[in-house]
């Protein structure tokens, strides 16, 4: 019955297979999303230490990433999709999302670059944190391997008169 699981693929016909696999790309994309970004990618984070003498007050750290063929960077974190059968799903409850989900930074893609922005707080002297709350999501690819990522970050805070700005070179090893 239809309604309860699907037809199975070995009584569809070749027209309704031929429509399956017109669409494929979308009736996958959350299963793809979730290996590609939760199983498969690095889940990385950076840290900073304030070497002044005082606290940066309310600081948000942006760090901006080249964008180019060899790496991904996800915009969020990606739940491992539901596929059971609606009939299955009847007595289920919906979990809320998960701390993860709610904390993962900002991360902006334009044309040219991803963008991962988070709000820091107080940042205190000689003490290393990380910044980012959830580790950001990065898949690179083979042809990354051995190749160096400069990333550009910048520090804004309530007492900078203006941001602090240098760059990083990330190295991508097997």
């Amino acid at each position: 019955i239809p309604m309860i699981g699907g037809t199975p693929y070995e009584n569809r016909s070749i027209s309704t297979l031929e429509k399956n696999l017109k669409s494929i790309k979308e009736t996958y994309q959350d299963d793809d999303l979730y290996y590609l970004f939760e199983k498969k990618a690095n889940k990385i984070n950076l840290s900073i230490t304030n070497n002044g003498d005082e606290y940066i007050e309310d600081s948000s750290i942006e760090v901006q990433f080249e964008k180019n063929e060899k790496f991904l960077i996800a915009d969020s974190v990606h739940r491992e999709p539901d596929n059971r059968s609606w009939l299955d799903k009847i007595n289920y409850t919906p979990v809320g999302p998960t701390w993860d989900e709610m904390h993962y930074p900002k991360v902006t893609e334009n044309e040219n670059d991803y963008i991962v922005f988070e709000n820091v707080g107080d940042l205190k002297h000689k003490i290393p944190i990380d910044i980012f709350q959830v580790p950001i999501r990065f898949v690179a690819g083979q042809n990354c391997l051995n190749q160096e990522i400069v990333v550009k970050v910048k520090v804004f805070g309530k007492n900078l008169p203006k941001p602090i700005e240098d760059e990083l070179k990330i190295m991508i090893k097997e």
